[in-house]
Order: C-alpha cells, then structure tokens, then sequence
C-alpha cells in the first residue's frame, strides 16, 4: 500500500542513504592492450530488515523501499602533447571501466509476500537492464572522451594527470547515470504504474514485460540530471 511517509520514516530513509556505501575495491593497473575495455562484475543484492514503524504495513500490501546503484569506475591513460609554464596540455587515449550493480532492499520485519515479490521485481528488473545495456552504455561514454584534450594548471605532471582524470570521471559518470540510472528510474516508475505499486492483479512478470515496451515505445523525456540513484518507495 502507497502511504503517505512519516518524519520518522524520512529520517529512516535519510540515514539509509547515509550508511548505504559502495565498498569499492582497488582496481588492478589496466593492462591497455585496447583503447576501451570495460569489466561488467556481479551485481549485489543486500536485504535489510526495520522496524515496522517506519514501515506501516496494510492489510492488502505495505510499505517498503529499494535503492539501486549504478556503479562505474573509469581510469584514463592519459598522454602529454605540450607543456608550458604553469600548464598541461594532455589527451585521452585510452579508457578502463569497472562496472557494477548495488542493489539494497528494506522490508518490515514480517513483510508480507505480496510487498516482497513486489520488490524482488523491481530488483530483478535492474540487474536485467545491467546486463543487457551496461557494457553498450559506458563504451558509448568513453568513445565520446577518447582523443579529447584536457588543459590542466599546475607545476608538475603527475598532480595535473590526476585533476585530468578527476575531471574526466565526472564527465563519464554523468553521461553513464544518464544512460542507465534514469533510464532504470523511468522504468521502474512506469512498473510501479502498471502494477500500482504490487496491489492489483497484474502479474510481475507481466509487468516488467510491459514496462520495458512501453519505455521502447514511449521513453519519458530525461530527469533533473543533478538527482542521484533512485529509491523505490512502495
């Protein structure tokens, strides 16, 4: 059931963003044998359980909610072409992409069946869209950087090569959310639509069905580019 969200339950949420981290390992040094490589790995599922409280929970279905991030690591093998006093002229010539699915799950202790398969769908449909467009998505991000050139200020190469690269993942990493967490957000809203929220009969799989053709047919126009990952509050 759709309910109206109390302070306490806002203050839940807050503090889920807060503690939910992506615990990035250290990449391996790239290899470089190819301007562009990209490692999709796993995606991660985890199940939290609270107090119902924070959760009310109806008679039909309840409340719950699913947060899912989009992850993407990028390293860039950078190039100099020209220095002068105070600056760095350098150009991309390579790029390397780590890839990853994080995907947390916050039920009511006692959640009922209906509101689990709900969410189990919306988790579902992430690691759907991951595996299908993810590689495609951040390949088109890096070809977009490869060749370009970057103009740092600073006295030394290696401080220069690292505000470069610092520059260049914001850029991949606001093209990569665009293509693939909005797209994931856009998706599960039309879901939520169709399925109101898990309380009528359509059947989950039905549901996913339609909302990938209707986003096919009928993509909404794109979200506020500043917003984050999306939570799914059911």
């Amino acid at each position: 059931m759709r309910l109206m969200m109390t302070s306490n339950r806002l203050n839940l949420i807050a503090c889920a963003l807060v503690l939910l981290t992506i615990q990035a390992c250290s990449n391996p040094e790239p290899s470089w044998k190819e301007p562009i490589s990209v490692t999709l790995d796993p995606p991660t599922n985890s199940i939290r359980y609270v107090d119902s409280m924070y959760f009310p929970q109806g008679v039909i279905c309840g409340s719950a909610m699913t947060y899912w991030v989009y992850d993407c690591q990028p390293q860039f093998r950078l190039k100099e072409l020209k220095r002068s006093q105070g600056e760095f002229n350098l150009e991309v010539t390579a790029v390397d992409i780590h890839l990853g699915l994080t995907v947390t799950t916050w039920y009511p202790f006692l959640v009922q069946d209906r509101l689990r398969k709900h969410e189990e769908a919306h988790y579902k449909m992430s690691v759907l869209l991951y595996n299908d467009a993810a590689q495609t998505a951040a390949r088109d991000c890096a070809k977009d950087l490869m060749g370009q050139e970057v103009t740092v200020t600073g006295s030394e190469l290696q401080p220069c090569k690292e505000k470069a690269e610092l520059e260049l993942t914001r850029t991949l990493n606001a093209a990569y959310r665009e293509k693939m967490s909005d797209k994931a957000d856009q998706q599960a809203q039309i879901f939520d639509r169709i399925t109101n929220h898990g309380l009528n009969d359509v059947p989950n799989e039905e549901g996913i069905k339609r909302a990938f053709e209707e986003y096919r047919i009928h993509p909404p126009p794109p979200k506020n580019p500043h917003e984050d990952d999306k939570t799914d509050n059911d």
